[in-house]
């Protein structure tokens, strides 16, 4: 009898390795047609306003800047963040500024800054809806929001409510700030509008600022712990700006007689460009 049940045992296990490999066959199989459903699904389901995203095959990013501030500074920030991301393997595309900071007699592509960003990055075109918004985020890998004075209650919040807190983007999507800031100084939001900020932070996958003040303010007012990070300038490589610098009109071999410094200074003032002059003579001409 024990010896019936041996053999019975050795023959299913021989029959095994047999019905393994089929099922192998057939899981790989469907995940072959899973892996094709889904690239179709993706190329049919992004929203329009993503029609000009450079690559369907690289995860992509979306970007919320203040790519729209008239200021050098602004736009190299952008630039630099922009360039970064694409070096983590992305597929980048800056997204437009919400209807709320939009005026209806605003024109397209003629100041510096959408210049500026259509020819060095890839801008959305501006969402109509909030819906528009969501379908765009779910066509996303990553929703990255920087840098600087973003989350300014007086320049921003105000006017846009949650959108820089990135209230479109549902949970369990990956989102991100970096190097964000509330301003020189905290002046909103306050009660209810306070708390939904705070809700709308402590679904972010990660967040990081600019600054001390600004970790501070995270801390004490939304109870969110946050790193402060570097400009994102000091974090893509300088090729990304001699790559830049080649388009400008102006050469710095065309004025090789002339003796001359370029400094970055972020909220300049009378002290500071002092200082850097000061800096500047002492290095050249130590004491």
């Amino acid at each position: 009898m024990g010896r019936t049940n041996s053999r019975n045992s050795s023959k299913n296990n021989a029959k095994q390795p047999a019905k393994q490999f089929e099922t192998e066959k057939t899981v790989s199989g469907a995940a072959e047609a899973f892996v094709k459903a889904v690239k179709e699904e993706k190329k049919v389901y992004t929203d329009p306003i993503l029609e000009k995203r450079e690559s369907e095959e690289k995860p992509l990013a979306l970007l919320e800047t203040l790519w729209f501030n008239e200021d050098y500074g602004s736009l190299i920030d952008v630039y630099a963040l922009d360039n970064t991301v694409k070096s983590f393997g992305y597929d980048t595309v800056i997204m437009n500024k919400p209807c709320e900071l939009c005026s209806e007699d605003e024109p397209e592509d003629e100041s510096i800054s959408e210049k500026f960003i259509g020819k060095y990055c890839t801008l959305a075109k501006k969402a109509s809806t909030k819906k528009q918004l969501e379908d765009a985020a779910k066509s996303a890998d990553a929703v990255i929001i920087g840098t600087g004075d973003i989350w300014s209650y007086d320049k921003i919040t105000k006017f846009t409510k949650n959108h820089y807190f990135l209230d479109y983007v549902h949970d369990g999507q990956k989102k991100f700030s970096y190097g964000t800031s509330f301003g020189r100084a905290y002046t909103g939001p306050f009660g209810e509008e306070l708390k939904t900020v705070a809700r709308d932070l402590r679904r972010f996958s990660a967040v990081s600022v600019d600054s001390f003040d600004t970790l501070e303010i995270a801390k004490s007012h939304f109870g969110k712990n946050t790193d402060v990070v570097a400009d994102p300038i000091f974090l893509c490589g300088r090729e990304c700006f001699e790559a830049m610098a080649a388009n400008a009109g102006c050469r710095a071999d065309e004025h090789a007689d002339d003796t001359f410094i370029v400094s970055y200074i972020k909220t300049p003032d009378p002290r500071k460009a002092q200082l850097v002059l000061t800096t500047v003579l002492c290095v050249i001409l130590p004491i």
